[in-house]
């Protein structure tokens, strides 16, 4: 019996001490926030690059720079390389998989939005736009004109009008620019 108790003590006492390394390190964690893997003791042998996974204001490296953080983008050049695909398994006689869409459905609800809008939020929306991609680099404001063409080709005018200097100005300025503009 009393060899029993004391094996029972001694478990306990190991499970006490376990306990107080996982607080420990919980706390090492929790103290240091998600960015304790950028740590030089905690970073991977091999450079790993991941510029989807931005780790907040309390970085410690560059945090990937101006890398966009979105796939696929013009600025990585990455490809999806098919060995690291997702497998693919049954459910209730389907196969859950990805799949390419259908291109030609791609903007079908977007030019359904636009052709409901009233001419003053037509209008809006194209400066809206225009306001934010004048600031854009020339080839990605070629290919943004491009994909807002497919949605509605008024709309990739009024975009490309609304992003002239002058004109811009011109129409901030005025309080009613779009009912004056048309």
């Amino acid at each position: 019996m009393e060899r029993i108790t004391l094996i029972v003590i001694l478990f306990i006492v190991q499970i006490l001490k376990l306990n107080f390394y996982a607080t420990n390190s919980r706390k090492v964690i929790a103290r240091l926030g998600v960015n304790f893997n950028q740590l030089p003791i905690n970073e991977p042998i091999n450079k790993v690059i991941t510029p989807l996974d931005r780790d907040g204001v309390a970085t410690l490296n560059d945090n990937h720079a101006g890398m966009p953080n979105y796939y696929p983008n013009s600025f990585l050049n990455a490809d999806f390389n098919s060995v690291y695909k997702e497998s693919s398994y049954t459910l209730d006689e389907s196969t859950v998989d990805r799949y390419d869409f259908d291109s030609k459905y791609d903007m079908m609800q977007a030019t359904e939005f636009y052709k409901n809008l009233s001419i003053y939020d037509k209008c809006q929306l194209a400066l809206n736009i225009a306001g934010h991609l004048k600031e854009a680099i020339p080839d990605i404001q070629r290919r943004m004109l491009n994909t807002i063409r497919a949605i509605d080709p008024d709309l990739s005018i009024d975009v490309k009008m609304y992003m002239k200097p002058k004109r811009g100005i011109q129409l901030a300025k005025s309080k009613n620019a779009c009912l004056n503009s048309n």
